[in-house]
């Protein structure tokens, strides 16, 4: 065997061991933990959605899960009417334009919107359903669209739509998920998650910032039922 042949098969090797154990790790960190063996009423620790499942997809590199959001984000829109166009750098954590033409007396108005994917996201158990944790990195972004895989909460997908009330500020929402198998309680307390962002609320497709900016809708969703 030649020495260049010899060296190909040495990297191969390495490359085949290192991914055997870093699948051996997330496997051991993101392993479910009982709610009845959860101590001090603590959560289960954060983890990874994408690594926590035992999917093809959740142990690729992070780039490459990040493009696949931004398609599932991209065929969304191009499915309801948008036009979507792509940036040719990533300047200012912006991942696309958007807009869709509305008609104002008689006049067509063409309102751009501007959006980052955040499709690396984590996840945890609560006593009464799951929590989504989005790490918002600074970005100039209008809004934040985070894909929901099928399986995660319902038989379908979905993708929140959140309004960025902090450009250019390094900023974490969570965003909660009923458990339809468990009773809500009647005294309106959720404990560690109140008050809530349910996810469902913000499942509606992004339109152009308002010129009040965006505390008027986020308060109008901030639900407690």
């Amino acid at each position: 065997m030649k020495k260049n042949d010899q060296s190909k098969l040495k990297a191969k090797q390495l490359k085949q061991t290192e991914t055997v154990k870093y699948k051996k790790t997330f496997q051991s960190l993101n392993k479910d933990v009982p709610n009845n063996k959860r101590k001090g009423g603590k959560h289960q620790p954060y983890k990874s959605v994408r690594k926590a499942s035992k999917s093809n997809m959740s142990y690729l590199n992070t780039a490459i899960i990040g493009k696949i959001g931004e398609n599932r984000v991209q065929n969304h829109l191009l499915e309801n009417g948008y036009q979507v166009f792509s940036p040719s750098a990533d300047t200012w954590g912006i991942d696309f334009v958007c807009f869709k033409p509305k008609l104002w007396n008689n006049e067509w108005k063409v309102n751009l919107i501007t959006i980052q994917v955040k499709y690396h996201t984590r996840c945890y158990n609560t006593s009464f359903g799951k929590s989504l944790k989005v790490n918002f990195t600074e970005n100039y972004a209008d809004w934040i669209a985070v894909p929901i895989d099928r399986g995660f909460v319902d038989d379908h997908e979905h993708i929140i739509y959140y309004p960025n009330e902090k450009k250019g500020v390094r900023h974490a929402r969570e965003f909660s998920f009923k458990d339809t198998s468990t009773m809500m309680p009647t005294h309106k307390k959720y404990k560690n998650q109140h008050p809530r962002r349910w996810a469902k609320y913000w499942y509606d497709l992004p339109t152009p910032r308002p010129k009040g900016g965006w505390d008027k809708l986020i308060k109008s969703k901030l639900k407690f039922d």
